[in-house]
Formats: C-alpha cells, sequence, structure tokens
C-alpha cells in the first residue's frame, strides 16, 4: 500500500464527481477512490512485486500459487518414492498382471495472511526529491521480499509459514570431518546419504 495527498481535479470550478463518495471511510485505502485509490497508480504495485519476485528471490523456488482468496485448499501427496503406499511401481514378469495403484492424497487447507508495508509521503516530498518514489517503492519490495523469505525458513507455522528449520523433516548430523571454514566432502556425502534414506 502507498499512501499520499490527493489534490481534487476541478473542471469549471466543479468538483470531479469521480472524486466524491457518500460515506467516506475513518481510513486511506484503495478501495474507495477518494481515500487513496487515485493516488495508487497500477504500475507502483507492478514495481514492487517486481522487486519481491524477482528471478533471484528464494520464492521462485517454492513453485509460488496465485490466488484472490484468503484460503487456499490444496491436495498434498507426501509418499516418498520408495515408500509402498499411494502409487507404487514392482517389477513383472512378461505376461503378468501389472499390480494397479492408486494415489493416496489429503486435502490441506491453507489460511493465509498479508504482508503489508505502509509509507506516508507527501506530493511535495515528490516533487523535491525526484528519485524518492523510486527509493520507496523499491525498498517496501525489498523489506517484503525479506519477511516472506524469513517466514518461508524460520516460520514457526502459528499463523505463517512453517519454515524449513522448524519443520519435522529437518535432518540434524553432527560434522565429522569439517572445520569453521571448509566442508569436507565426507560431511557431504553423509548429508546426501542420510537425505536419501528419508
Amino acid at each position: 500500500e502507498y499512501l499520499m495527498s490527493v489534490r481534487t481535479a476541478a473542471t469549471h470550478n466543479k468538483v470531479d464527481p469521480r472524486l466524491l463518495v457518500n460515506a467516506v471511510t475513518t481510513f486511506g485505502g484503495e478501495t474507495v477512490g477518494a481515500d487513496g485509490r487515485f493516488a495508487v497508480p497500477t504500475q507502483f504495485a507492478a514495481g514492487i512485486m517486481s522487486q519481491v519476485m524477482a528471478e533471484d528471490s528464494f520464492i521462485q523456488a517454492l513453485n509460488p500459487i496465485q490466488t484472490n482468496s484468503n484460503m487456499l485448499v490444496v491436495p498434498t501427496d507426501e509418499d516418498a518414492p520408495w515408500g509402498s503406499t499411494g502409487i507404487t511401481a514392482a517389477k513383472t514378469a512378461e505376461g503378468a498382471a501389472i499390480t494397479a495403484t492408486k494415489p493416496a492424497v489429503k486435502k490441506t487447507t491453507v489460511v493465509m495472511h498479508s504482508i503489508k508495508s505502509l509509507v506516508h509521503v507527501s506530493e511535495e516530498s515528490l516533487s523535491d526529491i525526484p528519485f524518492l518514489a523510486s527509493y520507496v517503492q523499491n525498498k517496501m519490495g525489498e523489506k517484503i521480499r525479506w519477511k516472506m523469505e524469513n517466514y518461508c525458513v524460520n516460520g514457526t507455522g502459528l499463523d505463517e509459514p512453517l519454515g524449513i528449520l522448524n519443520a519435522p523433516g529437518l535432518l540434524t548430523l553432527s560434522d565429522l570431518a569439517s572445520t569453521a571454514s571448509v566442508i569436507a566432502a565426507e560431511d557431504i556425502f553423509n548429508m546426501k546419504a542420510s537425505a536419501l534414506k528419508g
């Protein structure tokens, strides 16, 4: 969200009717034109999201899904490739019947919360400092992106994503040959082997 003062447009000493509302809300926002929507150019929000969803953003690796609802119901499949439930595969002799299997899918309901940033900037400041709008836009995108990525890593799962470091699937291994500045190949192989064991 981005807030700045709005100048009333007038033609022949008459206020443009698009800037008038019958019941003004107690806060400025994008829902009512006169309360702020007229002041928020669409490209401003797009500029913020281009910072949040940049190609090098950690969020891109999580296969994000766009939705207009604050509640999302998604099917989940937690079967490992070596698991014996859900869809499986097995060696079959020539001419023998193939054992049929079916998916084991669960329903997960996700209640989403917003990450927002509100910055008050006057038109005078925007006029006096040409780069201010760009600076604010970049900073808002940077802060929102950091917050999202931090939730994905350190989130508690309570009204926020369950972060990688708090997930039950986290594996912790003691290093065997690594030092404070060097990761030994032996420890890398050990991590890989532990991951494959599930």
